[in-house]
């Protein structure tokens, strides 16, 4: 993104039908939220660059179509602070019109593996 959204932007489906989980937390419904979330964290990113992109898994069933990635982002604080992002990241396209658009983005911090303790187990947020 490197401070500019509208490349990436471009890249969506701008209807009321995408959603974006992003990394920053939160939920974005609709292309009015994800375009301004989208412009947000472009001006996070504004000196950033992908020092890395692992590819782990892509997909094409008829019109839709998925992409796993894990990535790598290097960018500088407001405060001058350099900082690596490592992310985890889930793509869904749909063909239409126009050719492919994403159409939800999900993406968290890469964490080290680390399962619940059989012994102290803790309960699920969605319960059960």
């Amino acid at each position: 993104m490197a401070g500019d959204p509208e490349p990436f932007q471009g890249l969506w489906d701008q209807t009321s039908e995408v959603s974006l989980l992003g990394a920053f937390g939160g939920v974005a419904q609709g292309w009015d939220e994800v375009r301004d979330r989208l412009a947000a964290v472009a001006a996070v990113y504004r000196n950033g660059v992908y020092r890395r992109l692992d590819q782990l898994e892509e997909r094409v069933h008829g019109d839709l179509a998925y992409t796993v990635h894990v990535e790598e982002i290097h960018s500088r604080a407001p405060n001058g602070e350099r900082e690596v992002r490592e992310r985890r990241v889930t793509k869904v396209c749909r063909r239409g019109e126009s050719g492919w658009r994403i159409v939800h983005m999900h993406s968290d911090p890469l964490v080290t593996t680390a399962f619940p303790d059989r012994d102290h187990p803790t309960e699920s947020p969605l319960g059960g």
